[in-house]
This record gives C-alpha cells, structure tokens and sequence, in this order.
C-alpha cells in the first residue's frame, strides 16, 4: 500500500526535543499510529511569532514564518532523498506553540498592533504560503495544547487568534481546518463558535471550557485590562 505523506510543523512538540530521536516524538508517532508518512518539520523554542533566540551551538534558530523556512515546511520543491523525486504532502499539519505569548512582544510582526492580530498574521502568512506550494490539498491547525490544567491567558489569545484567522480564510469550506486542544477533548471547530472560560483571571487562563454553538444568547460584559491585554478586550458570558 501508498503511505499519505503529511508534512507536521512547530515546535519542540513536533520536533520531539529531549527525545533520542526524532521517531519517537509525538508528532512521528502520531503519524505511524495513523499509516501516515510523516515529514517533521519543528524547531524547539521557536512559534508563530517566537523566533526562540539562539540554540546551545550558537546558531540562530527560525520561526516558522521565516520566508525561506516556510519553503521547507510546505515541501515546496523539496526532494526525497531516497526516490529523488519531489515529494507532495496530501495533508498539512500545524501544531500552534507552547513559546507564543504578549512577552515576545509583535514589533516584528509587520502591522500588527497586538499579540493576537500577530499570531492571525502569521498563520495568514502560513496559509498563504501553503496554497501556493499545494493547492487544494488540506491544512489543519492545531491550537495550542499545554501541560497541566492552568494554562496562562495568552495561550487563550493564542487558541482564538488562530481560529479567527482560519476563518477568515474560508475555514472548512476552503480546505483549512482548526482544532481545539483546550476544550475537555479535541474539537474541529468551524463557523461561527464562541467559548466560556467558566474560571481564570487576567493573568491566568481556564482549560474549562463550553462550547457555545454560535454567539446567540452572548453578552458582551465590561471590559478587561491587564498586562499584555488589549484596549477594549471584553468578557463574553452567556445570557441565562
């Protein structure tokens, strides 16, 4: 039988950092477990916007919206060094990262004028870059998954950025997915889905989460602030 080849990008999640080898990360496995070839394409410490400083051997690390970097991450023209021939992913993946937060700040990001707007840019950027080097082939983001049970709230930010953004590119009706990792189990959301963080504090998040089928029955309460917290940030609550 033909093996699917899927391309799997982001962080040390993908890239299995502190593994011995990279077969043995999360995103490899997950590709074996589902008959997929996978193509690993993470780098510890870097996100969407984290470019992740300097590694130990003093190298510049690249994010993945780094222009040449996202060339390889999409395989575009890029060889298989066993068959030599050009290899082309039937599936994108996008696992969003745990590095992404306000504290990396979003000067770099071109026109962005908060960390949210900058992750939506990014993953623009990604999309973009994606159907050029593969049309009509599926993309699926990730959002971000953590740890433990207290996610901070930028992790939040992160999960609703990407979302927007994959929406705003058609979302499933254009072959771009996105999945929630934050909800109680892992949810394909898509049109127009709102969520409740039923606890957390402008410092810190919730990973209890309802899911609300549209935002019908949502009021919009007073606003929030806070570090790293946008003028004019609300708090959605459902009407009873």
């Amino acid at each position: 039988r033909a093996y699917p080849l899927v391309t799997i990008m982001g962080d040390s999640f993908v890239e299995a950092t502190g593994a011995d080898f990279s077969a043995n990360g999360e995103a490899a496995l997950a590709a074996r477990l589902l008959g997929l070839r996978g193509a690993i394409a993470g780098v510890g410490g870097t996100g969407l916007i984290s470019t992740g400083g300097n590694n130990s051997a003093g190298f510049p690390k690249v994010n993945f919206c780094d222009a040449v970097r996202m060339t390889d991450l999409t395989l575009a023209g890029v060889v298989d060094a066993q068959s030599g021939g050009a290899l082309s992913p039937a599936l994108g993946v996008v696992m969003a990262s745990v590095n992404d937060g306000s504290a990396n700040g979003f000067a770099s990001v071109a026109g962005a004028t908060s960390f949210e707007d900058a992750i939506s840019r990014q993953v623009f950027k990604l999309i973009d870059a994606w159907r050029s080097a593969n049309s009509g082939k599926p993309l699926v983001f990730f959002g971000p998954t953590w740890p433990n049970a207290s996610p901070p709230l930028d992790i939040f930010r992160q999960r609703d950025a990407v979302q927007r953004a994959v929406q705003g590119a058609g979302g499933p009706r254009s072959n771009v997915w996105f999945v929630d990792r934050l909800g109680p189990s892992a949810i394909l959301r898509h049109g127009a889905v709102d969520t409740l963080a039923t606890t957390g504090t402008t410092t810190s998040g919730s990973a209890t989460l309802t899911a609300l089928a549209s935002t019908a029955g949502v009021a919009v309460q007073s606003g929030i602030s806070g570090p790293g917290i946008p003028d004019g940030a609300v708090v959605l609550t459902v009407v009873s």
